[in-house]
């Protein structure tokens, strides 16, 4: 039996295998061999698995180890944004690559009695230098060098939030600078034009002014909680910056003034004359915005990275334009509070592992159930003017501790002992085995790519357990629904697991919980009604027991939303399961038995939205 195949959305460049290497969490390093459908485990042995170094390595999961010392002409490219993430834990380096699609979090800094590079050890942060021979250089800063790339608590190549033309659509939250080298804005190369990024969190003990040796352009960019110089020339076109902004001259604060943007700006143009800063030294504003609104008034939730934009912000153009890195798009926050509060998760609708503690979705870990669930409460979105792009950043490796993952479907299958014949595909190790001599330990990844092969035991009796899908872990469903279809009072009584929101002017109450207008719940119940004026009305929007629901569609993380239907029909595969996003043939071509030519982008046309997180674990 022939394993299900990796899903990649990114074709290689060059020899795959050779100049681009794939690198996947559910891979092998053992038995990987770089392509797509035998990737590596890790990145570094994807990077340093024979002497010619790849020029991009494609990575899917979660990553955490040693990543210094690059040669500064590697790409390392997450297949699609938020498909990867590195993850430094506050030790690990990455330094001396490009970055495309990646979420990169936590690195560690670059200290003197670290060797990553000659003349560097100080420097070493996530970017590098153009060309390779001027690492050490500022003048010669490569950046992130991606679009997109989330950098958060990471520190940076010489500290410069910018450096080349690629570097567009990026976040820059929170980053670390050590001593030597603070955060500064900057260029390489002459009217070099840094585009949608965001940059966030910084006080102006960790900044420092330019030390490239040319200015940056930085265009609809959004500049939040991050303290700037008001002598430290850089031009800003287009751009945002919130009121939790500071200007700082000679360790002193500018305070803004004014209840408009042109006030604001007129102010610090005034204080800058005042204070007889040089027009040289001065930055230049085009068309900029100098808004009264702060970060928690802009972005969803920039403290859990979260960058997507509320939709009614300043930071919202129009329909199709917008500052910084991430469109306006949905928020559903992960129980930041489950009391009155619309567009949070429903603690009522637990079922199976997954429980409500703290006000936090956690795994019930003395529950024997081997599936979980918790729906969202309904979102009322307008199509044409938001999207569900990265809604679910906080979602990232969740459960992975647990062997737990975000998919409602068997992981797991047959299991073969000592001696059996293996099948081709993928399993993991309960215990210790001997296969392909080679010492494999318990919860490893057995890849088995050739036809006849057994394994022995390493010392204790031990199996293999089929993987049926390890590649399905960064899954959640949606579905939707055109309207509400029905009307009803509280004598009229409510269904179990009917799904019911306050489309009225007023607060009801139920279960002891108030609902406010726009808010929905999940009926626990036959028995409980709600409670509220006389004769006001809720609708309902979903309710299995007694209307067909629409479909629960996997929707893949971070990715676009792809679905195949036809005529209005979602269409399913031979499992049964919906083509979409969060299908693990959704980017497999009709050859290998995929439905990658059948996909399609498409735009959310419902008015109604309800998300669902759905998880199976190891029995």
């Amino acid at each position: 039996m022939a394993t299900k195949p990796f899903k990649w959305q990114t074709a290689p460049t060059g020899t795959e295998g050779v100049n681009t290497v794939y690198a996947h969490e559910a891979g092998s390093d053992l038995f990987g061999d770089g392509t797509r459908a035998n990737p590596y485990q890790s990145l570094g042995k994807a990077y340093r698995f024979n002497a010619t170094r790849p020029t991009r390595i494609i990575c899917i999961g979660r990553f955490s180890e040693m990543l210094a010392d690059g040669n500064h002409a590697c790409n390392i490219d997450g297949d699609y944004y938020g498909a990867a993430t590195f993850d430094g834990a506050d030790y690990y380096l990455m330094y001396g690559f490009r970055h495309n699609k990646m979420m990169i979090k936590n690195t560690g800094l670059g200290t003197y009695d670290m060797v990553v590079h000659t003349g560097s050890e100080a420097l070493a942060g996530v970017g590098g230098a153009t060309p390779a021979s001027a690492v050490g250089s500022a003048i010669n800063v490569i950046g992130v060098a991606g679009s997109p790339v989330l950098l958060h608590k990471a520190s940076l190549y010489w500290g410069v939030i910018g450096g080349t033309t690629a570097v567009q659509y990026c976040i820059f939250s929170r980053l670390k600078q050590n001593d030597t080298h603070k955060l500064s804005l900057g260029a390489y190369g002459s009217l070099t034009r840094m585009t949608h990024l965001t940059v966030y969190g910084s006080t102006i003990a960790d900044r420092k002014k330019r030390i490239t040796q040319f200015a940056a352009i930085y265009s609809s960019s959004i500049f939040a909680a991050f303290d700037l110089f008001a002598d430290d020339y850089n031009d800003f076109d287009t751009c945002l910056f919130l009121a939790d902004c500071k200007w700082y001259y000679n360790g002193s604060e500018i305070v803004l003034s004014g209840a408009t943007s042109e006030a604001r700006l007129l102010s610090l143009t005034n204080a800058m004359d005042t204070l007889a800063i040089p027009e040289a030294s001065r930055p230049k504003f085009v068309n900029c915005k100098f808004s009264l609104q702060t970060s928690a008034q802009v972005f969803n939730n920039a403290e859990r990275q979260d960058f997507t934009l509320k939709h009614e912000s300043d930071a919202v153009i129009n329909d199709v334009t917008y500052y910084g890195a991430l469109p306006p798009a949905l928020n559903i926050p992960i129980m930041d509070d489950s009391s009155g509060v619309a567009a949070t998760w429903d603690e009522a609708s637990c079922s199976g592992h997954i429980a409500v503690t703290g006000n936090s979705i956690v795994l019930n870990e003395a529950s024997s159930d081997v599936a979980g669930e918790i729906l969202s409460k309904v979102i009322k979105i307008d199509p044409s003017k938001i999207n569900i792009s990265a809604i679910f950043a906080a979602f990232e490796s969740k459960f992975m501790d647990y062997q737990t993952y975000l998919w409602d479907r068997d992981l797991f299958g047959a299991s073969y002992g000592p001696g059996v014949v293996l099948p081709i595909g993928r399993y993991m190790v309960k215990g210790a085995v001997v296969y392909n001599n080679l010492n494999i330990g318990n919860n490893a990844v057995v890849v088995v790519t050739a036809e006849n092969t057994t394994f022995a035991n390493d010392g204790i009796p031990s199996t293999l357990i089929e993987l049926l899908d390890a590649n399905a872990s960064n899954v959640c469903y949606v579905r939707t629904s055109a309207a509400v279809y029905k009307m009803i009072k509280a004598t009229d009584g409510l269904q179990r697991n009917g799904v019911y929101i306050n489309l009225g002017v007023s607060n009801i109450t139920y279960r002891s919980r108030t609902i406010v207008p726009g808010e929905s719940f999940v009926a626990v119940n036959d028995v409980d009604t709600f409670t509220g004026p006389v004769d006001y009305e809720i609708g309902i929007v979903f309710d299995d027991t007694r209307v067909p629901s629409a479909e629960w569609i996997p929707a893949q993380l971070f990715g676009e939303y792809f679905v195949w239907k036809q005529s209005g029909v979602i269409q399913l595969d031979g499992d049964g399961v919906p083509v979409s996003s969060g299908n693990y043939l959704a980017f497999q071509p009709s050859t290998n038995g995929g439905y990658s030519n059948l996909l399609k982008k498409t735009m959310i046309n419902q008015a109604y939205l309800q998300f669902a997180i759905k998880t199976r674990k190891e029995p």
